[in-house]
């Protein structure tokens, strides 16, 4: 069966099938515990229909979900996404619409008969830096595992101002953290290294000892290289525009930054394998982080922290790289086991 729908192994059929995630958008014949189940796959459209033997009701005892039908249209080009919304085409939509939307959402409503509505989004930023502990550059290990060196480029960035003319001021300036009104908010985390402090931040890039430099000014690596980050980011919009005030904030440190754009599928690739420098992504999953701990432990990939230390946890140390022992990834694992082992 595998061979006849042009896979190799059993096991690709069978992920495609049923065992992934997202199977049950793609494949019509499984059955689900989900709300809806696929009716539909296409190139332009995915339709999901409502799942009768759903398992859920309201407190009246009205069995959920109430809508029958969701029709989703596939577009390549999000510039189209806007588009339909503004001729009133889309019922909802959310995915794809940041705060470069607002104005011009705003002022097609009347046109497109929608509304635009405002709420707290599970993501404690929009725009995070994830700086490889595992980078594969040995100089820059040893750099980017100082916590000064972290400290000194997040009090370089000037929060305020890009909230200002990137977000429209409808963001909240902020460390990549968990938001409150969560488990385990702390808003001593929301403001660590959060200001701008430029001259503080090139304090601690000095007591690092980089000192010297050449003769554009930019800071010499402890090698007698040119220190050079290399962020590597999936395009939208916004991040684009964050991205280049971000670099001049950098750059200000005497830090050359080379802004380095991927298609996502590549970006998930690099990241993956541990490959980025720095890699750009937001700080999502922070509603419930009990259930789904992520950002946290590093075991996502679009966020290429610790890349290769986690592919050692996830797999019990079969694969990737052993964090050190005494090390602050170590210890992280060591209290999300103990904090599984107590909420059983």
């Amino acid at each position: 069966m595998a061979k006849d729908e042009g896979y190799e192994h059993w096991w690709q059929l069978f992920g495609a099938m049923g065992s992934n995630t997202n199977s049950w958008i793609t494949n019509p014949e499984l059955p689900v515990l989900y709300p809806w189940k696929l009716k539909k796959y296409s190139d332009t459209q995915l339709i999901i229909e409502r799942n009768p033997y759903y398992f859920k009701v309201d407190p009246e005892g009205n069995q959920l979900p109430y809508i029958d039908e969701i029709v989703f249209y596939r577009i390549q080009d999000k510039q189209m996404a806007l588009m339909k919304a503004m001729a009133g085409e889309i019922d909802m939509q959310t995915r794809h619409f940041g705060t470069e939307h607002f104005t011009i959402l705003l002022e097609n409503r009347e046109k497109g008969g929608y509304r635009v509505l405002r709420w707290i989004w599970g993501v404690g930023s929009i725009v995070t830096f994830y700086v490889n502990q595992n980078v594969q550059d040995p100089v820059l290990r040893e750099i980017f595992q100082n916590p000064k060196f972290r400290y000194a480029l997040s009090l370089a960035i000037n929060r305020e101002e890009i909230a200002s003319l990137v977000f429209h001021n409808l963001g909240e300036p902020r460390q990549a953290s968990l938001i409150s009104g969560v488990a385990f908010y702390d808003p001593e985390w929301e403001k660590a290294f959060a200001e701008y402090d430029l001259e503080r931040a090139n304090k601690l890039l000095d007591e690092m000892g980089l000192t010297k430099r050449d003769e554009e000014g930019y800071r010499l690596r402890p090698d007698g290289k040119r220190f050079e980050l290399i962020v590597e980011y999936s395009v939208t919009d916004t991040v684009v525009d964050v991205l280049e005030m971000v670099k001049q904030y950098w750059e200000k440190l005497g830090i050359k930054v080379i802004l380095k754009p991927e298609e996502r599928s590549l970006y998930m690739t690099r990241c993956e394998a541990g490959e980025p420098e720095i890699g750009v992504w937001s700080f999502d999953r922070c509603a419930a982080v009990l259930s789904d701990p992520g950002r946290l432990l590093g075991t996502v990939w679009d966020g290429p922290w610790a890349p290769l230390y986690a592919r050692w946890y996830i797999s019990g140390g079969k694969a990737g790289e052993e964090p050190p022992e005494g090390s602050d990834i170590r210890r992280i694992y060591e209290l999300w086991e103990k904090g599984q082992n107590d909420s059983r």
